[in-house]
């Protein structure tokens, strides 16, 4: 068995040193947990090493200066620099700055310790891809904490969103799934949305009859949930930023990397006539729209203000999601773009629905205002929401849906080498 390298062991030794000085979080400590786990999972069950004895190709040349400078560059400022800064903190007593910037150090630790395992004999390239990106999209949160930390710190702000008044209770109407819907040339994935792809001149027909660049019945719904819960207050910068972010980041990488490779619209992943992947996804809108968007309403007749703040971020982001798998399927964008969507918003999500359950399970008795059942179905309704996106994400969309995509993508078009 081979030994581990040094810089393995020094990045062991810092999670170590961190999580014996109760730096680290049950949160963070438990998703490295789950990332080894969810590592073996994937090894064993979606990305299998391949069978050849011959070894798998690099992604990159090793020998590149800019391949070798990255990680060098990252290394520094991601853990050196960082590092100084905590030893610094609690020389000076800053217990704040330590606390914001500790997660970062022992996330960032993490992912490289678990680099060194992924890249052993043992597991495939698409495992040495999955840990970095797990462990950058789950980093960038901490960084964001980190940062709002910092800024606040020059103040005496006090950190918190204001709770501010719920006002429109116009009717939100729901995506509904019309005849047309069923007609037009959609891949189906987990959002909460129907769209069975139809037969060749089904598909020229729709085409004709919708306008190219209009938006569906589907997309107008999502997008008036959209305007409602940022016109009233509840839905955080934080949130909006990372829907304009994900447009451009979507726009950005369908040029750069996964451009449309011809003009033959890329094979469905799945067989638009499998019912149980229909009824999955009706299930899906049902937990994360129907019945949040309901228990939103029913808090503004109750006062029940927490309440509502917990739920909105999630419906938002979900809604924003279907909004932006209209777009994803469109002619203007390839199958890895598709699967962007869904991966990128439903990690987000994860996030939201932590802090739903927290909210929810934090919600003092004495100030509470709502009725005890509007509790329990409010604490019902955010497990519900976390247990099916979790295994949407881990369950499905990684393991299964993400090889999928990319195996039909990369068979049906020949990619450059770089």
């Amino acid at each position: 068995m081979a030994k581990p390298p040094f810089w393995q062991l020094n990045c062991l030794m810092v999670m170590v040193v961190l999580s014996a000085s109760g730096l680290v979080s049950p949160q963070d400590f438990a998703f490295v947990v789950f990332s080894i786990i969810y590592l073996f999972f994937l090894s064993k069950f979606a990305c299998l090493k391949l069978t050849d004895p011959m070894e798998e190709p690099l992604v990159f040349n090793p020998e590149s200066y800019l391949v070798r400078l990255g990680p060098l560059f990252g290394g520094i400022i991601g853990i050196v620099i960082p590092i100084a800064y905590i030893f610094e903190g609690f020389i000076e007593g800053d217990k704040e700055g330590i606390r914001a910037a500790a997660p970062h150090v022992f996330l960032l630790a993490s992912q490289v310790f678990m680099d060194g395992v992924a890249f052993s004999d043992r597991f495939s390239t698409l495992i040495r891809v999955f840990v970095p990106v797990f462990y950058n999209a789950k980093r960038i949160f901490t960084l964001v904490d980190w940062v709002k930390r910092e800024f606040l710190k020059a103040g005496d702000q006090e950190c918190g969103g204001s709770a501010s008044g719920v006002g429109p209770t116009s009717d939100i109407s729901l995506p509904k799934e019309q005849e047309q819907e069923f007609k037009e040339h959609h891949d189906p994935i987990s959002s909460s949305k129907l769209s069975p792809k139809s037969q060749k001149n089904q598909t020229l027909q729709s085409t004709t009859n919708r306008k190219p660049g209009s938006f569906s019945f589907r997309q107008l719904n999502a997008l008036a949930v959209i305007v409602v819960l940022s016109a009233s207050g509840m839905v955080s910068p934080q949130d909006l930023a990372f829907v304009l972010f994900s447009i451009a980041y979507m726009y950005f990488i369908s040029k750069v990397a996964f451009p449309i490779q011809s003009s033959i619209k890329d094979p469905a992943v799945f067989s638009p006539q499998n019912k149980i992947l229909r009824l999955y996804v009706l299930l899906g809108a049902i937990i994360g729209l129907v019945l949040p968007i309901a228990y939103i309403f029913e808090g503004i007749f109750e006062s029940d203000k927490q309440g509502i703040s917990a739920a909105s971020p999630h419906v938002f982001l979900l809604a924003s999601q279907v909004f932006m798998e209209g777009l994803a399927f469109s002619d203007h964008f390839s199958t890895p773009i598709r699967v962007f969507v869904p991966v990128f918003y439903n990690s987000r999500r994860i996030f939201t629905i932590v802090e739903w359950l927290t909210s929810e399970f934090s919600k003092d008795y004495a100030e509470y205002r709502g009725s005890a059942k509007r509790l329990y179905l409010g604490r019902a309704l955010a497990i519900a929401n976390m247990a099916f996106w979790s295994f949407n994400l881990f369950g499905f969309l990684l393991p299964v849906y993400l090889p999928r995509a990319f195996k039909k993508y990369y068979s049906t078009h020949k990619v450059k080498e770089y």
